[in-house]
Formats: structure tokens, sequence, C-alpha cells
């Protein structure tokens, strides 16, 4: 059973994990790791690349995947940036006690805009 207890994956939990500096603070570290790959561009891709991934229970990143995207380049640049803030999140709770937990993240790529990424 403990060992059941430890692979559990939530997706609701009491404290939601949080990125060390806050969300505010994790766009701006993902856009510095983030380029629009030129054929992305030329192609005219653009929206939202949706990143799913697990915050474990030491605040790392595991199973990071792009569970809805635009174009392959844009949604391997998006996991890529999301893979690099891996060890920056202060896990989530249930109980008081850390827990594996489950998000999804939107990753906006817009060819209009001064930034790679919104």
């Amino acid at each position: 059973m403990a060992q059941e207890e430890r692979e559990t994956i939530l997706k609701k939990v009491e404290k939601e994990p949080e990125y060390k500096g806050g969300m505010e603070q994790f766009y701006v570290d993902v856009n510095s790791k983030i380029h629009y790959p030129i054929i992305s561009r030329i192609k005219r891709a653009q929206g939202n690349v949706f990143v799913q991934f697990v915050v474990n229970k030491e605040g790392k990143l595991e199973d990071v995947k792009v569970v809805k995207g635009i174009e392959k380049r844009c949604d391997q640049v998006a996991a890529d940036a999301v893979k690099s803030t891996s060890g920056k999140w202060i896990p989530g709770e249930e109980d008081g006690k850390p827990v594996k937990v489950r998000m999804v993240l939107p990753l906006t790529f817009n060819l209009n805009a001064k930034k790679a990424v919104e």
C-alpha cells in the first residue's frame, strides 16, 4: 500500500505546486528559453501549446509532454522550455505532506508579439 501511495499523481490538492517567484516569473523564465522556430514562422503557426507535467515531491518535473499543440517545432520548443524549470517548483501538498501533482499550462505563440511566448 505504501508503494501505491507514493506513485499516486493528483490533479487537485489542498495546496497547489508553486513556481519559486510566482507564475509571472515562470513565464519570464520560460520565455527566456524559447525561440520561435523560423519554419514555424514561415508556416504562420501560432496559438496555444498546452504542456502537461508532473511536479514531484521534490519540486522537479516529470513526464513533460505536449497534450495539445500547434506545430511540432513549436511544441518541442515549448516542452523543452518547461523542462528547464525543473527544480524551481515548490511541491503541492495534501494533508500537509508533499505529493505529486499533474498540471497543464498554456504557452501562447503569437507572430505579432514582441516576445516569443506570452
